[in-house]
């Protein structure tokens, strides 16, 4: 078996594989990108406006784990664990919302 099948080669449904395209592509891959290009819209400067402590820090580090889970998930590497993580900020920045909120 060649590198390449091996890379082509896989055993999931046509529609387990263009979900994977369209999360990845359509909803993490531009979202990391955007909050990296456009720093005070949708990065640090969004999170310093809804109270993330250290925007500066934490905008870019998200864009990039957008990016990176985004690719990953186009891929299909690691899907299972990568969606924990994807998802973990979400529920976190719900957390601080709802305590700053009171």
């Amino acid at each position: 078996m060649t590198m390449r099948s091996r890379w082509a080669d896989s055993n999931a449904s046509p529609w387990t594989i263009l979900i994977r395209l369209a999360v990845g592509l359509v909803v993490f891959f531009p979202e990391g990108i955007q909050k990296l290009i456009f720093p005070d819209i949708l990065g640090a400067g969004r999170f310093a406006k809804i109270g993330i402590p250290a925007p500066e820090i934490m905008g870019p580090f998200v864009g990039v784990v957008e990016l990176v889970c985004g690719a990953l998930i186009i891929v299909g590497l690691f899907t299972r664990w990568r969606h924990l993580k994807v998802c973990a900020p979400d529920n976190d920045l719900a957390d601080i919302m709802r305590t700053s909120a009171n």
